[in-house]
């Protein structure tokens, strides 16, 4: 083992902190070498004077004023930052490349939107002042609204004898609440 690390090892020992297959391998150092118990010697006249000494009393308030009082004087460190050319040219390349595909995403929304008119204001320019605005409008359906309402038992029921609930329930029934020309609403043959 060398001084240095036979020191530190000694060292670790009185402090209890070396693990115990070092501590064995120090034990047997000091017991076969004489040197080795020596620095082992001055190390605990070392401890024992430290744990002697009374703490020392420190003015931690004015210690603390004293450092700020010397700092305020000292200038902030300037911090500067500079930005290379390879990185301002990736950050110029990834904002092309956003404005393209927004531009062209616009420019294809418009294309596909040309077919539908929006609204149209004019104004005319009489005497008096009119505006006129044209746009989409509703369409709607001419044909009248056919109202039947009936109650009952549906089309087809035939009375089989029962009076019972279950030939009321069976047979479905059909309510027509409003419908156009183009259909009924209900074309269902669900009994609800």
């Amino acid at each position: 083992m060398h001084q240095d690390e036979l020191e530190f090892s000694i060292s670790q020992y009185l402090d209890g902190t070396l693990p115990p297959l070092e501590a064995t391998r120090v034990e047997e150092t000091l017991a076969s070498d004489a040197s080795a118990r020596a620095i082992f010697a001055e190390y605990q006249r070392l401890n024992h004077s430290l744990r002697a000494m009374p703490p020392a009393q420190v003015d931690w308030n004015a210690f603390s004023a004293s450092i700020s009082s010397k700092l305020a004087g000292e200038d902030a460190p300037v911090t500067t930052y500079r930005i290379g050319f390879g990185r301002v040219l990736r950050i110029s390349a990834i904002a092309a490349s956003i404005l393209v595909v927004i531009g062209t995403s616009v420019m294809l929304l418009n294309r596909g939107s040309s077919k539908v008119e929006g609204p149209r204001i004019s104004v005319a320019t009489t005497a008096e002042p009119v505006i006129e605005i044209s746009g989409p409008s509703i369409a709607v359906d001419p044909s009248p609204a056919v109202a039947v309402i009936s109650i009952g038992p549906a089309t087809g029921y035939t009375d089989s004898g029962r009076h019972s609930y279950e030939a009321i329930v069976t047979g479905p029934t059909r309510v027509v609440i409003a419908s156009g020309t183009r259909g009924a609403q209900d074309s269902g043959d669900l009994p609800y």
